[in-house]
C-alpha cells in the first residue's frame, strides 16, 4: 500500500506544485489588470476637475511648478481632459487652446498667461482625408468632419475631400457623420502630418416595422447579425411577431428557424445544433448556468419574455469569456434599459397566466423588474394533449390502455397533476455615469405526481410516481468604466439545479416490492472578472473565470429482493484566463482571433488550451465571407437513462479520471470545429451558405442510451453539413427559407458499425411567411424534415431452456440503420396586437400541425410471449409501436400592458 502511494507522490505533488503556481498566476495577473485600470483612472483621464487641480496633477507628473495669476484660473473648470503621459508641451496645448491661455516654459517652471490666438498657430498641424461610401465606394459629399473638444470642423466637398488644420494633439480624436450613415471615431494620430487617408462610412439599415434589415441571413422578426462579434445572432423579443408554436415569441421556437439549428422531439428547448446534443448548448439568464430551462418537458421554455432583452446565440467561434459547452451558447439577458414610466403586464392563455411589472425609481437612476408564471387548468383538453404525447410509449400509456379494456371497474388512475412555475426578479442601479450595479434572481420549476391502482381481488397492486424539477440562481455585477474606451466588471452567478423522482410498486400499502428513487443535485458557483478595452479598429476582452461545481447523484432501486445503488459525490474546479482581440484591418477585412487557457482539477491533465478564431471580408458592397475554427471543451456529461416513466431521462455528472473500478466516470468532451461561409444581398433580398466540420471526442456511449454499448466506452461524435438560407423582406410581408444537409454519427470502440445519432435528421426545410395587415399578423411555418434513425428488428430468436421450455429475444439489425418516414407540420399563427391611450392589449390564436399530419418521431417493439409459446406450441408476436408527434393542437392567449404615470425624460 504504501509502495503505490509513494510511485504516485512526486507526480501528484508536481501537479499540486503547478496549480498552486498557476493560481498564483492568475491572481497576479488579475491584480496587475486592476492595477492598470486604477491608474489610468487616476492619471490618464480627469473629468469635471478644476484647473488649479489640474495643474497640481500636471506638476506631480512632469516635476515641475507653474506661476499664474490666480485671477485668471479662477473658477475655471475642466470637462474631460486626457494625459498624454510624455509630453508636457503637447498637454498644455490640449489643456489651455480654447482657454485664451497660454503658457511659457523657464526651465522647471511653466508660466501662465493671457494670450491671443495667434499664439497657438505655431502648434499648428494638418490632416486631410476622403470619405467613401462603404457599400457603393463612391464619394460622400458635404460630409461634417470634426477633431472633439476644440471646436474646429469643416464640411467635406462634393468629392468627399476635407482638409483641417489647428493646434491639435495626437490624443485628439476626429468625428466623420452624415445623415443616413452610422458615425466614426478615429484617432487624430493616424492623421496628424500624414498623406491625405480614405475614411468608410457605413449606412444605417433601414428599420421595417417591427424587423431590422442586416447584413446576413437569420433577421426573422427581432432577429439581427451582431456587428462587433461576426458569428453572434442577436434576438430581440420586444420586435418578434410570433413564429407559431405553444408560445409564439419563445425565444427557443425562434432559434429553431436558423439553419443548424433544429429540435427533432418537438421540444422547444431540447436543440440540436450542428448535429450536438442538447446537453453541449451552455443556456444562461444573466450570466446564471441553467441545467432546467423547459416546462412541460420542454414544450415551452422557462423564460418570460416579459424581462428577456435580448438572446445572444453562438454556433460557431464563441467568446472565449464563455466555457464548458461544445455546440453553442445561449445568452439570455435581462432587460438592460431603465424604463420611463411603470409598466405592468398580465396575460392569460391555455397553459399558465402571468403578471410581471417594471418599476424605476431613483430619479431614473435605478429599476426593479419583476415577472411571475404558473400554470392552470391541468385538465384542459391542450394538457391531455400534450400530456398524452409526452408519455407515449411509457407506463403512463400501457396503464391507460389496460383502464381503457377494464371493463369490470377494477382499475383506478390518478389523475396527472403536472404543474409548472417560473419567477423572476432584476434590479439595476446606475449610481453614476461610469458605474452599473445589477442583481438578478430566479426560480423555475416543474412537477409530477402520477397513480394507478389494479384491484382484482382482495389485495390491489398500485403504482405512484413524483417527479420535482427545480433549478434556482443568483447573479450580482458590478460594472465601471475607467474611462471612455476602457471598462472593467466583476460578476458572481450561482445556479442551483435538483432533481427527484421517486417510483413505488406495491401489492399491498405495506409491501413495495419494486422501489425507484433517484436524486440529482448541481450547485454551481462562478466568479468573474473581466475588462475591455478598445481604441479605434482595435477590440480586447481579456479577464479571469473561476467556477466551482458540486454535483450528487444518488440512485437507489430496489426490484423484489435485489437492491442496487449508485452514489457519486463530486467537485470539480475549473481556472481560466481568457482573451479576445479584434482587429478592424481595414473596412473589408477583419479578424477575430482568441483564447482560454483553463485548469481542471478533477483530471491527470490539468491545462487546457482553448483557441478560435473568425476572419471576414467584404470583396463587394454586397458580398461576405466568412472562416473560422475553434477548439473547445466540456467538464459536465448529460446522460441518457431509457426505460422508466419518463421514457428517457436526464442526469448530470462532472468528467473525471477512472479510478478503473467505476464504470460510471466520464472523460472530458473536446470540440475541433472548422467552417466556411458567405452571405449576399442584393436589394431586399438575402442569403447565407455555410459549411462545418465538427469532431468531439471523450463522448460517453451514456449521451445516447445506457444499455447500446457495453461495457460503458469513450467514443466520438462526428458532426459535417452545409446551411442555406434565404429571406426576402417586403413592407408588410417576409419570407424566410431555410435549409440544413449533413450527417451527424457516433464511433465506439466496442462497435464495428458507426451509429446515428438518434435526433439528427439528414436533410431539414423550414419555411416561415408573415403578413401583416394593419393591427393583424399571421405567420405559417411548414417543417419539412427527413425521418428519424431507429433500429429494426431482423429477426426473433428462441433460447432453448430445455427439452420443453422456450424464451425468445430480439434480434435487431444495425443500430439506428433504418429511417422513419419523412416529418411534416404546419403551424399557424394570428395575432391581433392593438394600442390603446393607456398601452395595448394582444390577443393571439395558434394550431400546431393544422393539417393533423401523422408523424413518427420513434419506433420500438415489444415482444409478446404466450404460455403457449413457452411450450413451443405457438409463435410469439412482435408488436411495433410508435411515438407519435403532436396531431392537430390550438392554443389561445391573451394579454395586457399598460403605464402608469407620466413618461419621464430619462437623462442622456
Amino acid at each position: 500500500m504504501t509502495t503505490g502511494l509513494l510511485k504516485f507522490l512526486p507526480k501528484n505533488n508536481c501537479f499540486i506544485r503547478a496549480r498552486l503556481i498557476g493560481r498564483k498566476l492568475i491572481f497576479l495577473f488579475w491584480v496587475l489588470v486592476l492595477a492598470h485600470g486604477s491608474l489610468s483612472a487616476q492619471k490618464s483621464f480627469v473629468k469635471n476637475i478644476s484647473l488649479v487641480r489640474l495643474f497640481e496633477t500636471l506638476e506631480k507628473t512632469y516635476q515641475v511648478s507653474f506661476s499664474y495669476d490666480v485671477q485668471l484660473v479662477e473658477g475655471k473648470k475642466i470637462k474631460y481632459f486626457e494625459f498624454s503621459n510624455k509630453n508636457l508641451e503637447k498637454d498644455l496645448v490640449a489643456l489651455l487652446r480654447d482657454s485664451q491661455l497660454g503658457f511659457e516654459k523657464l526651465d522647471n517652471n511653466i508660466i501662465i498667461k493671457r494670450v491671443t490666438p495667434e499664439f497657438y498657430k505655431k502648434f499648428y498641424t494638418k490632416t486631410c482625408g476622403q470619405v467613401i461610401d462603404m457599400e457603393t465606394g463612391l464619394p460622400l459629399g458635404h460630409v461634417a468632419v470634426s477633431v472633439q473638444n476644440t471646436g474646429i470642423g469643416v464640411n467635406a466637398d462634393s468629392l468627399g475631400y476635407f482638409s483641417l488644420e489647428g493646434p491639435f494633439v495626437p490624443a485628439d480624436d476626429l468625428t466623420v457623420s452624415f445623415i443616413g450613415y452610422a458615425p466614426k471615431i478615429l484617432s487624430l494620430s493616424f492623421f496628424i502630418n500624414q498623406p491625405c487617408k480614405v475614411i468608410f462610412l457605413r449606412p444605417k439599415k433601414l428599420e421595417i416595422t417591427e424587423v431590422i434589415v442586416r447584413e446576413d441571413f437569420n433577421q426573422l422578426a427581432g432577429i439581427k447579425l451582431s456587428q462587433m462579434e461576426p458569428d453572434v445572432i442577436i434576438i430581440k423579443p420586444d420586435r418578434m411577431t410570433g413564429t407559431g408554436g405553444l408560445n409564439p415569441k419563445d425565444v427557443f421556437g425562434t432559434l429553431q428557424q436558423i439553419p443548424g439549428v433544429s429540435a427533432s422531439d418537438e421540444t422547444a428547448t431540447t436543440l440540436n445544433v450542428r448535429g450536438g446534443s442538447s446537453g453541449q448548448n451552455l443556456v444562461m439568464f444573466d450570466n446564471i448556468p441553467l441545467y432546467h430551462y423547459g416546462h412541460l418537458f420542454g414544450k415551452v421554455s422557462s423564460f418570460n419574455e416579459a424581462v428577456v432583452g435580448n438572446v445572444r446565440f453562438n454556433k460557431g467561434s464563441f467568446s472565449s469569456q464563455n466555457g464548458g459547452r461544445v455546440a453553442s451558447i445561449i445568452d439570455i439577458q435581462g432587460k438592460k434599459d431603465i424604463p420611463n414610466q411603470i409598466k405592468i403586464k398580465s396575460e392569460l392563455g391555455l397553459l399558465n397566466l402571468g403578471l410581471s411589472a417594471e418599476v424605476p425609481f431613483a430619479k431614473q437612476k435605478a429599476a426593479f423588474f419583476v415577472a411571475y408564471r404558473k400554470s392552470i387548468f391541468d385538465n384542459s383538453a391542450l394538457n391531455r394533449i400534450l400530456f398524452d404525447q409526452i408519455f407515449q410509449g411509457t407506463r403512463v400509456e400501457d396503464n391507460q390502455e389496460k383502464a381503457n379494456q377494464d371493463s369490470l371497474h377494477q382499475i383506478l388512475l390518478v389523475a396527472p397533476h403536472n404543474s409548472f412555475y417560473d419567477f423572476f426578479a432584476k434590479a439595476i442601479w446606475k449610481p453614476t455615469d461610469e458605474d452599473r450595479v445589477e442583481v438578478t434572481g430566479l426560480k423555475m420549476g416543474d412537477r409530477l405526481n402520477y397513480g394507478f391502482a389494479s384491484c382484482p381481488n382482495v389485495d390491489c397492486y398500485m403504482e405512484n410516481d413524483s417527479l420535482s424539477l427545480e433549478n434556482i440562481g443568483y447573479n450580482a455585477s458590478w460594472e465601471h468604466h475607467w474611462r471612455p474606451n476602457f471598462f472593467s466588471s466583476i460578476k458572481y452567478s450561482y445556479s442551483g439545479f435538483n432533481k427527484e423522482y421517486h417510483f413505488a410498486n406495491n401489492v399491498t400499502e405495506d409491501s413495495t416490492r419494486i422501489f425507484e428513487r433517484k436524486q440529482n443535485d448541481i450547485d454551481d458557483h462562478s466568479f468573474q472578472l473581466n475588462s475591455q478595452w478598445q481604441r479605434n479598429d482595435i477590440r480586447m476582452n481579456f479577464g479571469f473565470h473561476r467556477r466551482k461545481i458540486h454535483t450528487l447523484n444518488d440512485n437507489q432501486q430496489k426490484y423484489f429482493m435485489v437492491e442496487d445503488t449508485f452514489f457519486d459525490n463530486s467537485i470539480g474546479r475549473t481556472n481560466s484566463l481568457f482573451l479576445d482581440y479584434r482587429h478592424d484591418l481595414s473596412d473589408k477585412f477583419h479578424i477575430f482571433i482568441g483564447n482560454r487557457l483553463s485548469t481542471y482539477d478533477l483530471l491527470e491533465r490539468q491545462l487546457f488550451f482553448e483557441p478560435r478564431f473568425t476572419v471576414t471580408s467584404n470583396p463587394s458592397p454586397i458580398l461576405k465571407i466568412k472562416l473560422s475554427g475553434a477548439v473547445y471543451y466540456q467538464t459536465m456529461n448529460q446522460l441518457l437513462e431509457p426505460e422508466n416513466l419518463l421514457g428517457n431521462d436526464e442526469m448530470w455528472v462532472l468528467s473525471k479520471k477512472s479510478d478503473g473500478t467505476d464504470s460510471h466516470l466520464f472523460s472530458l468532451q473536446k470540440s475541433s470545429q472548422f467552417s466556411i461561409g458567405a452571405s449576399l444581398r442584393k436589394g431586399l433580398w438575402q442569403g447565407s451558405f455555410d459549411m462545418y466540420d465538427k469532431l468531439v471526442d471523450g463522448i460517453s456511449s451514456q449521451v445516447i442510451d445506457f444499455d447500446v454499448i457495453k461495457p460503458n466506452s469513450i467514443g466520438a461524435l462526428h458532426a459535417q453539413g452545409i446551411e442555406l438560407g434565404v429571406q426576402r423582406w417586403g413592407k408588410n410581408y417576409f419570407t424566410i427559407v431555410s435549409f440544413s444537409q449533413g450527417k451527424a454519427v457516433y464511433e465506439f470502440p466496442h462497435s464495428a458499425e458507426k451509429i446515428a445519432a438518434p435526433y439528427h435528421q439528414k436533410r431539414r426545410l423550414n419555411l416561415v411567411q408573415g403578413i401583416k395587415y394593419k393591427d393583424f399578423a399571421l405567420t405559417m411555418n411548414w417543417k419539412l424534415k427527413s425521418g428519424l434513425p431507429f433500429s429494426a428488428v431482423d429477426n426473433i430468436l428462441t433460447d432453448t431452456l430445455d427439452a420443453n421450455h422456450f424464451d425468445y429475444h430480439l434480434q435487431y439489425g444495425p443500430y439506428n440503420g433504418g429511417r422513419l418516414p419523412k416529418y411534416s407540420r404546419l403551424d399557424v399563427s394570428l395575432m391581433y396586437e392593438h394600442p390603446f391611450k393607456w398601452g395595448k392589449g394582444t390577443f393571439n390564436i395558434s394550431i400546431l400541425n393544422i393539417l393533423n399530419h401523422n408523424n413518427i418521431l420513434k419506433r420500438y417493439y415489444n415482444l409478446l410471449v404466450s404460455d403457449a409459446a413457452r411450450l413451443g406450441d405457438e409463435t410469439p408476436s412482435l408488436v411495433v409501436k410508435e411515438r407519435k408527434g403532436l396531431p392537430f393542437t390550438p392554443n389561445l392567449s391573451v394579454s395586457f400592458q399598460f403605464g402608469l404615470g407620466k413618461p419621464a425624460v430619462i437623462p442622456k
